[in-house]
């Protein structure tokens, strides 16, 4: 192991070693409003420096998420510190995520022609790190200017496709444009993996991004059966196809499902066995399972990239479950049920 690599691993582990713990959620979900939890967060937690200057009865729930947001950021800079060149490479694969998903939120701005909100949201913390400019998206109002602003970054020849004349982007199809960009993405992720040394490294990793990929087109098939009826043809042309994956189980057998019962026995019975309880999110079942792979990996691995990688989901479940935490406490939530969404 070069010196590099024990020093991301080493560092990976002590910054896990002080994320929130079972009794922190327990304290966080039976606050009574935002600005309670941003106190407990601030005093009590390892986000007391991202809200140091913040003042709990006047930070926005958008601005919260936002800070929350760079805290994840600045936990995985401060690994990238230590990389080597294949591991900057897997962290600019994750941040076109980030891109992908300003994107798409651009998108629906364009589509309901409302954007004051997004404008206020944005993650302008990550300015010197993206291949655009988030000044500029900022004030991109149409489609057009939209393709102008990403023309020279590898996202131009998938939104082409999609072009559409000023003034139409309500006409835009989103779920099209969502599922192209998303392709790109896990084409880029699975060449980054291929570009590892190590076969064992190769192996683990392609692993999980198989499982990754799975999962968003279980839920694909899952979301379309259930809520919009659609034929079994339109359901298989919808999912992601690949380069280099080869799902883990026969997705053509969950589409062949005739209604959400026999698709929640199938998902129990295959090889991911997803539990479910009544009332719970396809999402849910698929995000235990994410997170619990990712606490293998990085407990037993001892490859930087590994480790690295694994950290990220499970801080990004982190984040997650502070997002579920603020919403429910928003919308007066019980607490009981705040629990209930939490994965740790």
């Amino acid at each position: 192991m070069s010196k590099a690599s024990g020093a991301i691993i080493a560092k990976a582990k002590a910054m896990h070693g002080a994320s929130l713990k079972e009794a922190d959620y327990l304290e966080l979900v039976r606050k009574h409003s935002v600005a309670e939890v941003v106190s407990y967060l601030k005093n009590e937690t390892n986000y007391r420096d991202i809200l140091k200057d913040v003042r709990e009865n006047n930070i926005h729930r958008g601005q919260l998420e936002v800070l929350l947001r760079e805290e994840l950021f600045q936990r995985q800079l401060a690994l990238y510190r230590y990389a080597d060149a294949s591991l900057k490479d897997v962290f600019h694969v994750q941040l076109e995520e980030v891109e992908i998903e300003l994107i798409l939120n651009c998108v629906r701005m364009l589509i309901s022609d409302s954007f004051a909100e997004g404008i206020a949201d944005l993650p302008f913390f990550l300015k010197d790190y993206l291949n655009f400019s988030l000044v500029d998206l900022g004030k991109v109002r149409s489609y057009e200017e939209l393709l102008a602003l990403l023309a020279k970054t590898h996202y131009a020849s998938i939104l082409m496709k999609h072009r559409c004349q000023r003034g139409e982007e309500l006409k835009l199809n989103y779920a099209h444009i969502e599922h192209d960009l998303m392709q790109l993405y896990y084409e880029r992720m699975l060449a980054s993996i291929q570009r590892q040394k190590s076969k064992k490294v190769r192996k683990q990793l392609q692993e999980l991004a198989t499982a990754l990929l799975d999962f968003d087109n279980l839920t694909k098939i899952y979301r379309l059966k259930k809520y919009f009826h659609l034929s079994d043809d339109l359901v298989r042309s919808s999912l992601m196809e690949v380069q280099g994956y080869h799902s883990k189980v026969p997705l053509e057998e969950m589409i062949a499902c005739s209604d959400e019962q026999a698709m929640r026995k199938w998902l129990h019975t295959c090889k991911y066995h997803v539990e479910l309880q009544e009332h719970d999110y396809i999402e849910q079942g698929f995000e235990k399972i994410r997170y619990k792979e990712a606490g293998k990996l990085f407990q037993y691995s001892l490859d930087a990239y590994t480790v690295y990688s694994s950290y990220h989901l499970m801080m990004r479940q982190e984040l997650e479950n502070l997002i579920h935490i603020i919403e429910g406490i928003r919308y007066q939530v019980p607490c009981e049920e705040i629990e209930k969404q939490l994965i740790y």
